[in-house]
């Protein structure tokens, strides 16, 4: 149960910086769109990784 919440939200830290970073370069129209279909599965999949990779190297107790 922990690991779906971290990657959930790890997508949605990550999710929400990228959003930040388009809507305020380009402006609402580009944002919205970019929410839907690029930031938010990029998020996901980013934190995925980046999970995996913490529970790989960090040494276990």
């Amino acid at each position: 149960m922990k690991y779906i919440l971290v990657i959930a939200l790890g997508t949605i830290v990550i999710g929400s910086l990228l959003t930040f970073g388009v809507y305020f370069i380009f402006g609402e129209n580009l944002g919205y769109f970019f929410v839907k279909f690029i930031a938010v599965p990029t998020g996901a999949i980013l934190s995925l990784f980046l999970f995996v990779a913490y529970d790989t190297l960090w040494p276990k107790k």
